[in-house]
């Protein structure tokens, strides 16, 4: 059943195979490249075999370092990061978070800054004293240096959740109208996909990133049969939707073991909606 599942998707797989090339740990912007296209069937099938299997493993990822995350926030010392990930999942670090976020504007001139060694202004409405700006912003761009977005983050759910995360400065709590943040680049297999593992790093919710995961929003209950109804290209693009979060998640080290558990749901759930799919 596994090996007709396999030999079935790697028929379908051809469009989803050029999006995006496999990471399997840390890369280097050079080492992104995309992959040649097969000149038969066949050669898709011993070339991606490997790849497109019924599950998308996990790589081994270096643990996040304790001491780096002390460092950045010392009220932690002494604890473990369990502990340190529970204080930061709490229903008040959330909403302190998150309200720094809602009530954030970027303000700069141009449409996209050209450079990033220049500070971005962040302006803040309507903030309280227990809101908890964000630290910084990150850059993303993608293996050709092309700035895709700016996203608003804080330190602290970065370094705790990802292991290879670029130095990040230390969040303060401010009421201060107007502030100049760094701009940190983040270079990404797949910026659009980012902002799924910014979100579940900072809410711990497992539904919100299955169904954000599947672009869907009526629970993955018998969701394959009802994926299924949909068409072989829409399938394909919610299929590049995990694998893009699943190369990023690879990039930055994710540590977490229930994020691993939810992308690995969401992949099969798309797999058997693309079998189903092919019976009808």
């Amino acid at each position: 059943m596994a090996r007709g599942m396999e030999a079935t998707l790697l028929t379908s797989f051809d469009a989803l195979s050029f999006g995006l090339q496999p990471v399997v740990g840390p890369t280097r912007p050079h080492q992104a490249r995309l992959p040649r296209r097969p000149d038969s069937l066949d050669s898709l099938r011993s070339r991606e075999k490997s790849r497109w299997s019924g599950q998308l493993s996990k790589p081994n990822i270096p643990l996040v370092d304790l001491a780096g995350v002390v460092v950045s926030a010392p009220q932690y010392e002494g604890l473990p990061l369990s502990a340190i990930v529970a204080d930061l999942g709490s229903e008040a670090m959330q909403h302190r978070m998150l309200e720094g976020l809602a009530k954030c504007r970027v303000e700069f001139t141009m449409a996209l800054p050209s450079s990033v060694e220049t500070p971005v202004d962040l302006k803040l409405t309507n903030q309280s004293l227990s809101a908890i700006a964000p630290s910084h912003i990150l850059c993303i761009q993608n293996y050709n240096n092309e700035v895709k977005s700016l996203i608003p983050c804080h330190t602290m759910p970065l370094i705790s959740f990802c292991s290879t995360i670029p130095s990040l400065p230390r969040d303060y709590p401010t009421s201060s109208p107007l502030r100049a943040l760094p701009i940190i680049p983040l270079r990404l297999p797949s910026p659009e996909t980012f902002i799924i593992i910014r979100d579940y790093i900072y809410t711990h919710s497992k539904p919100l990133l299955v169904t954000s995961l599947l672009a869907w929003t009526k629970g993955h209950r018998n969701a394959p049969a009802r994926l299924s109804q949909l068409s072989a290209m829409e399938l394909m693009r919610r299929a590049r939707i995990v694998y893009g979060v699943y190369s990023n998640a690879c990039k930055v080290g994710l540590a977490d073991e229930e994020f691993w558990k939810c992308l690995q749901l969401a992949w099969k759930i798309i797999l058997m909606a693309l079998v189903n799919a092919r019976k009808a």
